[in-house]
Protein backbone atom coordinates (compact mmCIF):
# COMPACT_ATOMS: atom_id res chain seq x y z
CA UNK A 1 0.00 0.00 0.00
CA UNK A 2 1.50 3.35 -1.08
CA UNK A 3 1.04 6.18 1.42
CA UNK A 4 0.33 9.49 -0.30
CA UNK A 5 1.12 12.96 0.99
CA UNK A 6 -1.31 15.69 2.03
CA UNK A 7 -4.12 16.50 -0.41
CA UNK A 8 -3.45 19.99 -1.81
CA UNK A 9 -6.07 20.15 -4.59
CA UNK A 10 -9.67 18.95 -4.64
CA UNK A 11 -12.17 20.27 -7.16
CA UNK A 12 -14.95 19.21 -9.51
CA UNK A 13 -14.77 19.25 -13.29
CA UNK A 14 -18.29 20.08 -14.42
CA UNK A 15 -19.54 18.89 -17.83
CA UNK A 16 -17.85 19.79 -20.19
CA UNK A 17 -14.81 21.49 -18.64
CA UNK A 18 -11.16 20.81 -18.02
CA UNK A 19 -8.19 22.11 -16.07
CA UNK A 20 -4.46 22.34 -16.68
CA UNK A 21 -2.70 22.05 -13.33
CA UNK A 22 0.90 21.51 -12.20
CA UNK A 23 1.67 18.16 -10.62
CA UNK A 24 5.22 18.08 -9.32
CA UNK A 25 7.66 15.18 -9.25
CA UNK A 26 6.54 12.65 -6.63
CA UNK A 27 2.99 14.00 -6.43
CA UNK A 28 -0.09 11.97 -7.35
CA UNK A 29 -2.95 13.12 -9.57
CA UNK A 30 -6.22 11.35 -8.76
CA UNK A 31 -9.24 11.29 -11.09
CA UNK A 32 -12.50 10.17 -9.45
CA UNK A 33 -15.85 9.13 -10.91
CA UNK A 34 -18.10 11.59 -9.05
CA UNK A 35 -21.22 9.85 -10.36
CA UNK A 36 -20.55 7.00 -12.81
CA UNK A 37 -19.68 6.16 -16.39
CA UNK A 38 -17.99 9.39 -17.53
CA UNK A 39 -15.09 9.37 -20.00
CA UNK A 40 -12.00 11.42 -19.16
CA UNK A 41 -9.69 12.69 -21.93
CA UNK A 42 -6.14 13.43 -20.85
CA UNK A 43 -3.22 15.49 -22.21
CA UNK A 44 0.12 16.06 -20.46
CA UNK A 45 3.13 18.39 -20.85
CA UNK A 46 6.53 18.90 -19.24
CA UNK A 47 5.87 21.83 -16.90
CA UNK A 48 9.20 23.45 -17.82
CA UNK A 49 9.14 22.80 -21.59
CA UNK A 50 5.77 22.65 -23.33
CA UNK A 51 7.37 21.16 -26.46
CA UNK A 52 7.80 17.95 -24.51
CA UNK A 53 4.38 16.39 -24.38
CA UNK A 54 2.67 13.05 -24.01
CA UNK A 55 2.80 10.73 -27.02
CA UNK A 56 -0.16 8.38 -27.50
CA UNK A 57 1.68 6.65 -30.36
CA UNK A 58 4.74 6.06 -28.18
CA UNK A 59 2.54 4.82 -25.34
CA UNK A 60 0.96 2.19 -27.63
CA UNK A 61 4.23 0.28 -27.38
CA UNK A 62 2.84 -0.90 -24.05
CA UNK A 63 -0.42 -2.00 -25.71
CA UNK A 64 -3.62 -0.37 -26.96
CA UNK A 65 -5.07 -0.32 -23.44
CA UNK A 66 -2.98 1.17 -20.64
CA UNK A 67 -3.57 -0.28 -17.20
CA UNK A 68 -2.07 -0.25 -13.73
CA UNK A 69 1.71 -0.49 -14.00
CA UNK A 70 2.01 1.32 -17.35
CA UNK A 71 3.46 4.75 -18.15
CA UNK A 72 2.53 8.07 -19.66
CA UNK A 73 5.46 8.67 -22.04
CA UNK A 74 6.68 11.78 -23.82
CA UNK A 75 7.26 11.89 -27.56
CA UNK A 76 10.67 11.25 -29.14
CA UNK A 77 13.30 12.62 -29.14
CA UNK A 78 12.73 13.22 -25.39
CA UNK A 79 11.14 9.79 -24.77
CA UNK A 80 10.87 10.35 -21.01
CA UNK A 81 8.71 8.77 -18.36
CA UNK A 82 6.17 11.44 -17.45
CA UNK A 83 3.72 9.64 -15.17
CA UNK A 84 3.15 6.14 -13.82
CA UNK A 85 -0.28 4.49 -13.53
CA UNK A 86 -0.13 3.77 -9.81
CA UNK A 87 -3.72 2.61 -9.39
CA UNK A 88 -6.50 1.84 -11.88
CA UNK A 89 -9.63 -0.27 -11.25
CA UNK A 90 -10.71 -3.06 -13.57
CA UNK A 91 -13.88 -1.07 -14.33
CA UNK A 92 -11.77 1.64 -16.01
CA UNK A 93 -11.37 0.63 -19.63
CA UNK A 94 -8.74 2.74 -21.42
CA UNK A 95 -8.20 3.72 -25.02
CA UNK A 96 -5.25 4.98 -27.09
CA UNK A 97 -6.97 4.69 -30.49
CA UNK A 98 -9.92 7.09 -30.60
CA UNK A 99 -8.83 10.64 -31.40
CA UNK A 100 -10.16 13.54 -29.31
CA UNK A 101 -13.53 14.71 -30.63
CA UNK A 102 -13.61 18.07 -32.44
CA UNK A 103 -16.19 20.57 -33.77
CA UNK A 104 -15.91 19.35 -37.35
CA UNK A 105 -16.62 15.77 -36.24
CA UNK A 106 -20.03 16.73 -34.86
CA UNK A 107 -20.88 18.94 -37.82
CA UNK A 108 -19.88 16.34 -40.40
CA UNK A 109 -21.55 13.43 -38.58
CA UNK A 110 -24.74 14.95 -37.16
CA UNK A 111 -24.94 18.47 -38.58
CA UNK A 112 -24.36 20.12 -35.18
CA UNK A 113 -22.79 23.51 -35.81
CA UNK A 114 -22.04 23.95 -32.10
CA UNK A 115 -21.43 21.04 -29.75
CA UNK A 116 -19.26 20.40 -26.71
CA UNK A 117 -16.03 18.71 -27.80
CA UNK A 118 -12.64 17.70 -26.45
CA UNK A 119 -10.53 19.76 -28.84
CA UNK A 120 -12.13 23.02 -27.71
CA UNK A 121 -12.10 21.98 -24.06
CA UNK A 122 -8.39 21.15 -24.17
CA UNK A 123 -7.66 24.44 -25.95
CA UNK A 124 -9.52 26.49 -23.35
CA UNK A 125 -7.80 24.67 -20.48
CA UNK A 126 -4.22 25.13 -21.77
CA UNK A 127 -4.92 28.76 -22.71
CA UNK A 128 -4.31 29.61 -19.04
CA UNK A 129 -0.65 28.73 -19.69
CA UNK A 130 -0.35 30.67 -22.95
CA UNK A 131 -0.67 27.70 -25.27
CA UNK A 132 -2.82 27.75 -28.39
CA UNK A 133 -5.31 25.22 -29.84
CA UNK A 134 -2.44 23.90 -32.01
CA UNK A 135 -0.70 22.74 -28.84
CA UNK A 136 -3.36 20.14 -27.97
CA UNK A 137 -2.51 16.54 -28.82
CA UNK A 138 -4.11 13.11 -29.09
CA UNK A 139 -5.55 11.98 -25.80
CA UNK A 140 -5.23 9.11 -23.35
CA UNK A 141 -8.87 8.20 -22.76
CA UNK A 142 -9.93 6.71 -19.42
CA UNK A 143 -13.21 4.91 -18.67
CA UNK A 144 -13.52 4.29 -22.41
CA UNK A 145 -14.65 0.86 -23.54
CA UNK A 146 -13.63 0.88 -27.18
CA UNK A 147 -13.11 -2.00 -29.56
CA UNK A 148 -12.44 -2.68 -33.20
CA UNK A 149 -13.64 -5.16 -35.77
CA UNK A 150 -11.72 -7.30 -38.26
CA UNK A 151 -11.66 -4.39 -40.73
CA UNK A 152 -10.04 -2.09 -38.18
CA UNK A 153 -13.13 0.05 -37.56
CA UNK A 154 -13.50 1.03 -33.92
CA UNK A 155 -16.62 1.25 -31.81
CA UNK A 156 -17.72 1.85 -28.20
CA UNK A 157 -19.50 -0.42 -25.76
CA UNK A 158 -21.29 0.57 -22.56
CA UNK A 159 -19.24 2.51 -20.02
CA UNK A 160 -18.57 0.40 -16.91
CA UNK A 161 -17.21 3.16 -14.64
CA UNK A 162 -18.70 3.11 -11.13
CA UNK A 163 -19.27 5.93 -8.62
CA UNK A 164 -16.11 6.35 -6.54
CA UNK A 165 -13.78 4.66 -9.04
CA UNK A 166 -10.44 6.46 -9.18
CA UNK A 167 -7.22 6.42 -11.17
CA UNK A 168 -3.94 7.51 -9.53
CA UNK A 169 -1.12 8.85 -11.71
CA UNK A 170 2.29 9.32 -10.07
CA UNK A 171 4.25 12.20 -11.59
CA UNK A 172 7.82 11.17 -12.48
CA UNK A 173 8.81 14.72 -13.45
CA UNK A 174 7.26 18.16 -13.01
CA UNK A 175 4.22 17.88 -15.28
CA UNK A 176 1.26 19.91 -16.48
CA UNK A 177 -1.54 17.33 -16.85
CA UNK A 178 -4.80 18.41 -18.51
CA UNK A 179 -7.77 16.23 -17.47
CA UNK A 180 -11.06 17.13 -19.17
CA UNK A 181 -14.62 15.81 -19.22
CA UNK A 182 -15.22 14.27 -22.66
CA UNK A 183 -17.84 16.17 -24.65
CA UNK A 184 -19.07 13.42 -26.96
CA UNK A 185 -20.71 11.06 -24.47
CA UNK A 186 -24.21 12.34 -25.08
CA UNK A 187 -24.40 11.28 -28.73
CA UNK A 188 -21.69 8.64 -29.21
CA UNK A 189 -22.68 6.57 -26.18
CA UNK A 190 -19.12 6.51 -24.87
CA UNK A 191 -20.46 7.92 -21.55
CA UNK A 192 -23.80 6.10 -21.78
CA UNK A 193 -25.52 9.04 -23.54
CA UNK A 194 -25.05 11.56 -20.74
CA UNK A 195 -22.45 14.08 -19.54
CA UNK A 196 -21.34 13.92 -15.90
CA UNK A 197 -18.85 15.51 -13.53
CA UNK A 198 -15.44 14.17 -12.54
CA UNK A 199 -13.43 15.00 -9.42
CA UNK A 200 -9.73 15.92 -9.54
CA UNK A 201 -7.39 15.71 -6.57
CA UNK A 202 -3.64 16.20 -6.14
CA UNK A 203 -1.62 14.67 -3.29
CA UNK A 204 1.77 16.01 -2.29
CA UNK A 205 4.88 13.82 -2.45
CA UNK A 206 5.53 11.39 0.39
CA UNK A 207 8.53 9.19 1.25
CA UNK A 208 6.71 6.29 -0.44
CA UNK A 209 6.04 8.16 -3.70
CA UNK A 210 9.54 9.67 -3.79
CA UNK A 211 11.00 6.17 -3.48
CA UNK A 212 8.76 4.97 -6.31
CA UNK A 213 9.90 7.84 -8.54
CA UNK A 214 13.54 6.88 -7.98
CA UNK A 215 12.75 3.23 -8.70
CA UNK A 216 11.05 3.96 -12.00
CA UNK A 217 13.35 6.70 -13.28
CA UNK A 218 16.46 4.66 -12.47
CA UNK A 219 14.98 1.69 -14.38
CA UNK A 220 14.25 3.64 -17.53
CA UNK A 221 15.12 7.15 -18.59
CA UNK A 222 18.86 7.30 -19.06
CA UNK A 223 19.45 6.01 -22.59
CA UNK A 224 21.73 7.72 -25.10
CA UNK A 225 18.86 7.87 -27.59
CA UNK A 226 16.92 10.18 -25.29
CA UNK A 227 17.65 13.80 -26.17
CA UNK A 228 17.15 17.15 -24.50
CA UNK A 229 16.96 20.47 -26.38
CA UNK A 230 20.65 21.21 -25.81
CA UNK A 231 21.46 18.21 -28.04
CA UNK A 232 19.38 19.49 -30.96
CA UNK A 233 21.10 20.83 -34.08
CA UNK A 234 18.23 23.32 -34.47
CA UNK A 235 17.50 24.67 -31.00
CA UNK A 236 15.35 27.74 -31.51
CA UNK A 237 11.56 27.44 -31.65
CA UNK A 238 10.20 29.15 -34.75
CA UNK A 239 8.48 32.46 -34.10
CA UNK A 240 7.11 32.73 -37.64
CA UNK A 241 4.35 30.35 -38.75
CA UNK A 242 5.26 30.40 -42.43
CA UNK A 243 7.63 27.61 -43.45
CA UNK A 244 10.62 28.48 -45.63
CA UNK A 245 13.57 26.29 -46.53
CA UNK A 246 17.08 27.14 -45.31
CA UNK A 247 19.23 27.01 -48.49
CA UNK A 248 22.35 26.24 -46.42
CA UNK A 249 20.84 23.36 -44.47
CA UNK A 250 22.42 19.93 -45.02
CA UNK A 251 20.67 17.02 -43.27
CA UNK A 252 22.80 14.58 -41.28
CA UNK A 253 20.81 11.35 -41.23
CA UNK A 254 21.75 8.60 -38.77
CA UNK A 255 23.93 5.78 -40.15
CA UNK A 256 23.69 6.92 -43.75
CA UNK A 257 24.75 5.99 -46.29
CA UNK A 258 24.05 2.45 -45.13
CA UNK A 259 26.88 -0.08 -45.41
CA UNK A 260 26.16 -3.76 -45.95
CA UNK A 261 28.37 -6.78 -45.57
CA UNK A 262 27.94 -10.22 -47.10
CA UNK A 263 28.08 -13.10 -44.59
CA UNK A 264 28.56 -16.66 -45.77
CA UNK A 265 26.35 -19.19 -43.98
CA UNK A 266 26.87 -22.98 -44.08
CA UNK A 267 23.63 -24.98 -43.95
CA UNK A 268 22.97 -28.65 -43.41
CA UNK A 269 20.57 -30.43 -45.74
CA UNK A 270 17.85 -30.17 -43.09
CA UNK A 271 18.57 -26.44 -42.61
CA UNK A 272 18.19 -25.86 -46.33
CA UNK A 273 14.94 -27.79 -46.38
CA UNK A 274 13.60 -25.34 -43.76
CA UNK A 275 14.75 -22.46 -45.96
CA UNK A 276 12.80 -23.96 -48.86
CA UNK A 277 9.71 -24.42 -46.68
CA UNK A 278 9.72 -20.75 -45.71
CA UNK A 279 9.64 -19.83 -49.39
CA UNK A 280 6.98 -22.42 -50.22
CA UNK A 281 4.73 -20.93 -47.52
CA UNK A 282 5.18 -17.40 -48.84
CA UNK A 283 7.29 -16.27 -45.87
CA UNK A 284 10.38 -15.43 -47.91
CA UNK A 285 11.23 -14.42 -51.48
CA UNK A 286 14.56 -16.24 -51.82
CA UNK A 287 17.24 -18.10 -49.84
CA UNK A 288 18.85 -14.92 -48.50
CA UNK A 289 15.51 -13.50 -47.40
CA UNK A 290 14.56 -16.79 -45.70
CA UNK A 291 17.78 -17.02 -43.68
CA UNK A 292 17.69 -13.37 -42.67
CA UNK A 293 14.01 -13.61 -41.66
CA UNK A 294 14.58 -16.79 -39.68
CA UNK A 295 17.56 -15.39 -37.76
CA UNK A 296 15.94 -12.09 -36.87
CA UNK A 297 12.59 -13.71 -36.16
CA UNK A 298 14.31 -15.98 -33.64
CA UNK A 299 16.08 -12.96 -32.14
CA UNK A 300 12.79 -11.08 -31.69
CA UNK A 301 11.21 -14.04 -29.93
CA UNK A 302 14.14 -14.90 -27.69
CA UNK A 303 16.36 -11.88 -27.16
CA UNK A 304 14.03 -8.87 -27.23
CA UNK A 305 12.21 -7.35 -24.26
CA UNK A 306 8.46 -7.69 -25.06
CA UNK A 307 7.63 -4.54 -23.09
CA UNK A 308 10.70 -2.47 -22.17
CA UNK A 309 8.57 -0.21 -19.96
CA UNK A 310 7.60 -2.91 -17.47
CA UNK A 311 9.62 -3.08 -14.26
CA UNK A 312 10.53 -6.70 -13.60
CA UNK A 313 10.84 -7.89 -10.01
Amino acid sequence: MTTLGRMREDFLLEPVTGKALPVFKGEVLRIVQEERGQVLDFNCYNLHDYKERMSVGHMRRQGFRLSQGDYVLSAPPRSNLMMFVLEMPATCGTDLLASRCSPDFFEATWGFEKHTNCQDTFAEAIGEYGMTPDDTHDSFNMWTNSGWDDRGRWFFTRNTGQKGDHVDLLSLMDTLPVPIVCGSGDVTGVSNFFLRSLRVQVFEASPDTEALVEKHVSRFGRYKGQRSPDAFRIKEIKASRELKADPDYVPQFVNTPLKTEQVEVTLTAEDYRQVELLQEHGLADDDEDAIRSAVFGWHLRNRSEPNPFKIRT
